[in-house]
């Protein structure tokens, strides 16, 4: 397989050599302070700072057109535009920190544009920036190549090869927000076997000039992240939910690979409550698709809960819990909660009194109460005042009775045709309302 490195005009003793000559020596290969290079300046003879020992160091080589940068853990910030320019960070230079600030070089005389040669590089960008070889645009030479961006920075490169891997287990890191289109004739992406790392917000467009589809993997690069990927004219067997997915692009097409937070699906529920009680929470309720939502609903004194109609349903096992949960939404929804007078509450003496008899029965009874008075020592009733209305309702709150009166205080009332089983009977005064239990046989 061919390598491309910085080897290929200037083995390593004849560089370290021109070092030594130039005055850097080993001491280019430590940390220095960060250095701004303006490439358009860079041209007809060789040039360096070895004269200031305090900057990240490096070195233009004229007969190569090329940029060395020299120093371990520097600093360095590219600027400009150059016509014949390839930048090379050396395998000494690890860790090196490269920020591309609105850079256009393409290489010519060289067989690459940028070098990649120390382990763990990281080309940091501002603004829009451009690489062009007509071999290989960028080398990855070690292990790692991490691009980067906090402010949107985007990079173009072009060539035969976009990106060449001297190492096949060499690590390609999209980070923050930077936004990479790699464009090649040959194979954009070549002799990389581990999968291309992207962090939630970074970008890669895939210009596909070759004859043939262009594969890779493509693995987040925060492990909890829940945001998707997004492809746009590339495709994958894969589910987009994935950590890692199998891209492709297409033989002379252009693929995007991006991760996106997906934008929630959102559904109504509506929540209303009619008199005598209420309903929590109540009203238009947002509600994301796949979740729960819970209502609870409870009635006021003297009264229950009726109906829980949802979508227009009753529910009985909602009204007997007062509580209603709609699980794994997906679509909007309705709850609406109905009230009515409580069944079986206790007669108290600032209530009517109510006696009815027989009971149980098998036709007829008969109720009698008052307003005011009381049950004598024989157990009739002593009436004082007169009765307004009785109503006769089934177990399920249905009403089948309703008998006014207004001069007797003794009341006949027929349920003969109704079923066997449990009926409520209640008497309404002024002085309030109370609820007698009877069984018909």
């Amino acid at each position: 397989m061919k390598v491309f490195n910085f080897t290929k005009k200037m083995s390593v003793k004849t560089f370290l050599g021109t070092l030594a000559l130039i005055g850097l020596g080993v001491n280019a290969m430590m940390a220095q302070t960060p250095v701004t290079i303006d490439v358009s300046t860079l041209g007809g003879t060789d040039v360096n700072n070895s004269g200031n020992y305090t900057e990240s160091q490096w070195f233009y080589y004229e007969s190569e057109r090329r940029l060395y940068l020299l120093s371990e853990d520097g600093d360095y910030t590219l600027t400009g535009a150059n016509a014949d320019l390839c930048v090379e960070v050396i395998s000494y230079a690890t860790n090196a920190k490269v920020t591309l600030n609105g850079v256009n070089t393409k290489g010519i005389t060289t067989a690459a544009g940028c070098y990649l040669n120390g382990d763990g590089v990281t080309l940091t960008l501002i603004g829009d920036n451009y690489l062009e070889e007509n071999e290989c645009a960028i080398v990855i030479g070690l292990t790692a190549g991490t691009i980067t961006s906090t402010v949107s920075g985007k990079l173009t490169v072009k060539g035969a090869y976009g990106i060449w891997c001297n190492n096949s287990a060499a690590n390609l890191i999209i980070d923050g927000n930077a936004e990479i289109t790699l464009e090649g004739s040959s194979e954009v992406i070549y002799n990389l076997t581990s999968n291309i790392k992207m962090s939630d917000a970074a970008k890669l467009t895939v210009v596909n000039n070759s004859g043939a589809n262009e594969t890779h993997t493509f693995e987040r690069s925060n492990a909890t992240s829940t945001y998707e990927w997004k492809l746009t004219n590339a495709t994958t067997t894969d589910p987009l939910t994935n950590a890692a997915i199998n891209v492709t692009v297409a033989a002379g097409q252009t693929g995007t690979v991006e991760r996106v937070n997906p934008v929630p699906i959102i559904y109504t529920i509506t929540a209303t409550a009619g008199a005598n009680g209420s309903i929590t929470p109540a009203g238009a309720i947002d509600v994301e698709e796949g979740e729960d939502q819970t209502f609870t609903f409870s009635a006021n004194s003297g009264y229950e809960i009726d109906q829980v109609l949802i979508d227009g349903n009753n529910d009985p096992a909602a009204v007997t819990a007062g509580t209603y949960t709609f699980e794994n939404v997906t679509a909007d929804h309705a709850i609406e909660v109905r009230f009515k007078t409580t069944v079986g509450i206790v007669s108290t003496a600032s209530q009517p009194l109510l006696q009815i008899f027989p009971n149980p029965t098998t036709g007829k009874i008969v109720v009698s109460g008052s307003s005011t008075g009381s049950l004598t020592g024989d157990g009739t009733l002593s009436v004082v005042g007169t009765l307004s209305v009785v109503e006769v309702y089934d177990a399920v709150g249905k009403k089948h009775v309703s008998q006014f009166t207004f001069h007797n205080s003794h009341i006949e009332i027929d349920i003969s045709h109704l079923p066997s089983g449990t009926y409520f009977v209640t008497l309404a005064t002024e002085k309030g309302k109370v609820v007698k239990k009877i069984i018909k046989e």
